[in-house]
Formats: structure tokens, sequence, C-alpha cells
């Protein structure tokens, strides 16, 4: 997919939607984090987390930081509310 630059620091790519089978609606997204030289997705949390909600309204927002780390934003109505760990294998695309 494409590299993404949101309206703030950081730049991502879209790596993956899983869609539900039934409704095709978004349930969980994965971004991986470019590391190019911006504020990473991890300390750009928050203005990630509000244009992805915005754009896949529901989903959980997995990410690759540029550590290598995975894990998983956690989001309110399109509100960052912070770090969880790497999700469940079967939600790994």
């Amino acid at each position: 997919m494409s590299a993404l630059r949101n309206r703030h620091r950081s730049d991502y790519e879209l790596v993956w939607v899983k869609r539900n089978a039934k409704t095709t609606k978004p349930e969980v997204i994965w971004i991986k984090d470019l590391d190019r030289g911006r504020n990473s997705v991890t300390n750009d949390a928050e203005c990630v987390v509000a244009e992805l909600a915005a754009k896949y309204p529901g989903a959980r927002i997995i990410y690759l930081d540029s550590d290598s780390t995975l894990g998983e934003l956690k989001h309110v109505d399109g509100k960052f509310t912070g770090f969880a760990p790497a999700p469940e294998p079967e939600l790994r695309p």
C-alpha cells in the first residue's frame, strides 16, 4: 500500500486492513512506521489515531514501530487513550 504522511509529523505505511466478512467494515488496520527522520508513530500517536480513526472508524490500530516493536494504539471515538502490547496472533496479517 502507499505511504501516508499525517497532517502533523509522522510518516507511516498502511500495510493491511482486515474487514468484517459480512459487513466489510474495517475491524483491524495495520501500519508501519517508516522512520524517515520525522516523529515516530509512537511519539505522534494522538495525530495518527485521529487521522486513521476518521478514515476507519472503530477499527483497532496495530503498528510496527521504528524499533520493530509490535503494539496497538488504543482509542475511543478517535481519541488516543494509550498503548497496548502486541495483539493476538489471529489478528496479524
